[in-house]
């Protein structure tokens, strides 16, 4: 297995992310037209997009295989670990609201909140992009 430097992986993850996000900046397309919002979403994406295609290249079968039983195996992350990826956000987000209201006493718009209790179905999308 070879090793991949992290100043290798940053760089190629900037340069992806960025590669996409420009198209779409250049293009003067909304961000909420389709083509744009997937090359927003794949933009996001990068870092683990990146580190697939690295993995690809650089580990054998074994190892690829060993990598994607830790990706999709469930039993394999402690209980602890889904504790915290599961609380984390939104605690962070709800120290968020808090922390507005308290320093400058107003609620944010929330219009993601909003737009899921017009449209419930996308609320399984939301909770997969967390």
């Amino acid at each position: 297995m070879k090793t991949i430097s992290p100043i290798k992986f940053i760089l190629a993850t900037f340069a992806f992310t960025w590669t996409l996000f420009s198209i779409v900046i250049f293009s003067g397309q909304s961000n909420q037209d389709f083509p744009a919002m997937l090359l927003y979403i794949l933009g996001g994406c990068a870092p683990s997009l990146v580190a697939i295609f690295f993995v690809w290249r650089t580990f054998n079968k074994e190892q690829r295989d060993d990598f994607w039983s830790r990706v999709i195996n469930p039993r394999r992350i402690k209980p602890v670990w889904w504790v915290v990826s599961l609380v984390a956000i939104p605690a962070v987000m709800g120290l968020a609201v808090w922390l507005n209201a308290r320093l400058f006493n107003v609620l944010p718009g929330m219009e993601i909140l909003n737009n899921l209790k017009v449209q419930p179905a996308e609320i399984l999308i939301f909770i997969i992009m967390m």
